[in-house]
């Protein structure tokens, strides 16, 4: 920022001065004494450079420029096979780093291969859903690393488990053999047994 000061002469015409980005102040004859600023040890944003937040802005606007550079397009062959293999590593390192919460929800999705660009990943649950959302933050770029490739699309759906169902009483057990085999109604009848 340039400051300028306008100071009056003696015979009352303006003069404009120039100043480098300074403070100034003036003293008894009109004129003006330059004091430096002092240097302020505060980013753009408002945070202190020498704090842990000025540390993680530092890293999101270098993860920001890395995926700007992150432009070239990766479009090796892969196998439904070289996906899955890779998915299972990324399940048992995360098991070896301690998150068994991930490498269980990594080992219940059911991983389908439309196409090189489409993958389906169901899961049970929104809430596994939204962990594996989260996960794939990690998993996308050790993905494509290990595939060469950067130009598929994970489709995370919920579909949830079939309940299994439980038959107790003979009636219950009767009534789905015949839902299974109609026939089975026949042969009671004709050889006259009770359930």
């Amino acid at each position: 920022m340039v400051e300028k000061v306008v100071t009056k002469r003696d015979d009352d015409q303006p003069k404009s001065e120039q100043l480098a980005p300074i403070i100034g102040e003036k003293d008894q004859s009109n004129t003006v004494q330059a004091t430096p600023q002092k240097s302020n040890p505060k980013t753009p944003s408002g945070v202190s450079q020498f704090s842990i937040s000025s540390i993680r802005l530092k890293k999101e606007a270098l993860n920001k420029k890395n995926k700007e550079e992150q432009t070239i397009i990766l479009d090796a062959k892969f196998s439904f096979e070289d996906f899955q293999n890779h998915w299972k590593n990324y399940a048992q390192w995360k098991q070896k780093e301690g998150q068994s919460n991930i490498a269980a929800l990594f080992s219940i999705a059911d991983i389908q291969m439309e196409s090189q660009s489409k993958i389906y990943i169901s899961v049970p649950s929104n809430i596994n859903k939204v962990e594996l959302e989260k996960e794939f933050l990690d998993f996308k770029p050790y993905i494509t690393e290990k595939l060469n490739n950067n130009q598929f699309q994970c489709i995370i759906l919920v579909t949830p488990a079939k309940r299994k169902e439980f038959y107790i009483t003979a009636e219950e057990k009767y009534q789905k053999l015949v839902e299974i085999n109609p026939a089975i109604a026949e042969l009671r009848s004709k050889l006259d047994l009770d359930i």
